[in-house]
């Protein structure tokens, strides 16, 4: 989960599948067991919600104009661009 607040939005199924699958084989349950189950018996949760929950904190200093760190001015360089570039990508969010 190392950097996550930076890459992890996205599609995170695999990841989760590869959690999944490792939780069951060290209960030693089925592969058909449901998933709710898993995380409820093993107090975890989805690799998903993690990554959101780190994600918030970031993208929040991140876009704070009182902000003085590297990447709060690059991203508002980004955003700039972002804002009258006909290329526009997809990891610049504004609001």
């Amino acid at each position: 989960m190392y950097g996550c607040d930076c890459w992890g939005y996205g599609n995170n199924a695999i990841l989760e599948k590869v959690q999944l699958k490792f939780l069951k084989n060290i209960l030693g349950l089925k592969s058909c067991t449901a998933s709710y189950f898993i995380y409820g018996e093993t107090g975890t949760a989805p690799l998903s919600v993690d990554t959101e929950v780190r994600m918030v904190p970031f993208w929040s200093s991140l876009i704070n104009p009182l902000n003085a760190k590297l990447s709060s001015t690059l991203y508002s360089i980004m955003l700039s661009y972002f804002m009258y570039a006909t290329n526009r990508n997809s990891y610049i969010f504004y609001g």
